[in-house]
């Protein structure tokens, strides 16, 4: 006899069960923890919630996409209220809307954005979403994504705007008509739209320009130097003057140096380089722009181009076009050259210079010497028994005298006169006015003759000299 179905009267034990194992309804898909709804409760008896399964109503796809592990993505957006803000009322916040075949689940991401203070990343974990309540019995599909509408994922309202153009393939592979354009822009809020403005006025800031590479301007451009032939016009000062520079820009660097072209006897100090190698100043600009006419400033100095050299034509006629180089013609006084008569007389200048020498008498006369035997002419009695040896030598026109010793006579010999080309002049003193007369064979003779006091008297010669000059 069975007990009757009434309340206080059932039993648990009506239907005996010998199975009380428990299925493992809990996994990883895709390195995701997902939970299988399917699994039956302990012994294999449906749970209440599984008395009706969940079905998928969406359509199935090609084999491919799901083999593939294609996707969907689409652009979408979403709008949030920000109660505890006076600066704002909403915000907009752009995600990614990820539809995968494989499995027909759905993730959602939100794009990171630096500082932003919230915390984005993933939105919706990747799986299926039923549509309205967890109870459902259907998942949202492929059906539910169009460019354009709206979708609701747990509450929250997504805009969808755009999809990428491999989703859009795909979607037209799939018989759906997609549009080729974007449906509109999502809604810009105040708070973005300042702190955008702010982001881009601070990189126009620290914004500078690339800088050029060192080593491949070098290589390109070494020994390539632009030159200037500019004037400074100074004649506003006292004893100033029209100055004349060249102005030198060394392509491989960039760099600027300016030199001055001075004149003999200018009067200005012997140091060239008015301005070192270095980089040029700001106020110089930009070299390519520098035509024969142009006023250069340097350093609060104006210099006006008058001409330019061969290299620096040819490169402004390459690089930019440049055909006209008639120099400018300069307002310079012309000052006559003075004529200064030749110097001729080696003793007339400030440091004496050696007088040429007759090598082809060096080599007709060497080792040619007319020697002589003097006395000193002089009214002391000590000096009458003095001797001397002359000696003219015809090679170079020299002459010297040499004194040989004599015992007990209380002068000692020796040269009395180094060789050298000696005058009458430089034997007497004081000296005579007017130019000296150099020795000469052709003076000396053997006649007895009236000499100042201090003078040598020749009283005989070699017998072999005679015989080649005789007197």
């Amino acid at each position: 006899m069975s007990i009757p179905f009434l309340p206080g009267h059932s039993s648990l034990f009506d239907q005996p069960k010998t199975n009380f194992s428990r299925p493992h309804a809990l996994g990883f898909r895709n390195g995701v923890p997902v939970y299988n709804e399917e699994k039956p409760g302990i012994g294999g008896s449906m749970l209440a919630t599984q008395t009706k399964l969940r079905t998928n109503t969406a359509r199935k796809f090609p084999p491919e996409l799901v083999a593939q592990k294609k996707a969907l993505k689409f652009e979408a957006h979403f709008e949030e209220d920000v109660p505890q803000s006076t600066f704002e009322k909403r915000r907009v916040r752009h995600v990614l809307i990820f539809f995968h075949f494989e499995d027909g689940s759905i993730n959602v991401l939100e794009p990171k954005v630096a500082n932003s203070g919230m915390a984005q990343g993933s939105l919706i974990r990747r799986h299926k979403i039923p549509k309205g309540d967890a109870s459902a019995d259907e998942f949202y599909g492929v059906d539910d994504f169009r460019i354009g509408d709206s979708i609701q994922l747990y509450g929250k309202t997504f805009n969808i705007t755009n999809a990428d153009e491999d989703s859009k393939i795909i979607l037209r592979e799939l018989g759906y008509d997609v549009p080729s354009e974007a449906a509109g822009e999502a809604p810009s809020d105040l708070y973005t739209t300042q702190r955008q403005q702010r982001e881009k006025s601070q990189r126009e800031v620290k914004l500078t320009p690339k800088k050029p590479d060192a080593l491949k301007q070098f290589l390109e451009n070494d020994k390539r130097v632009l030159r200037f032939f500019c004037y400074w016009q100074d004649r506003g000062n006292a004893y100033g003057e029209v100055r004349k520079f060249q102005l030198h820009f060394f392509l491989s660097d960039d760099s600027l140096q300016i030199v001055e072209q001075l004149k003999p006897n200018a009067g200005f100090d012997p140091f060239p380089v008015f301005l070192r190698r270095s980089k040029p100043p700001a106020s110089f600009g930009d070299v390519n722009q520098i035509r024969i006419g142009s006023a250069v400033e340097v350093h609060a100095r104006t210099f006006i181009v008058y001409d330019l050299d061969e290299f620096t034509k040819d490169y402004f006629r390459k690089n930019h076009g440049v055909t006209d180089f008639t120099p400018v013609k300069l307002d310079e006084p012309q000052e006559a050259a003075p004529v200064v008569a030749p110097i001729t007389d080696p003793a007339l200048f400030l440091i004496p210079k050696p007088a040429k020498k007759n090598f082809q008498k060096l080599l007709d006369n060497d080792r040619k010497i007319l020697r002589f035997a003097a006395g000193l002419v002089s009214d002391k009695p000590e000096d009458r028994d003095r001797s001397f040896v002359v000696s003219f030598y015809l090679a170079d026109d020299t002459l010297s005298i040499y004194e040989p010793p004599q015992r007990n006579s209380g002068v000692l010999g020796g040269k009395f006169l180094e060789r050298r080309q000696a005058s009458s002049r430089s034997l007497i003193l004081p000296r005579n006015l007017g130019p000296p007369k150099l020795f000469h064979p052709a003076r000396f003779t053997l006649a007895e003759q009236a000499l100042p006091p201090s003078s040598i008297h020749r009283s005989s010669a070699e017998s072999t000299v005679v015989q080649l000059h005789p007197s």
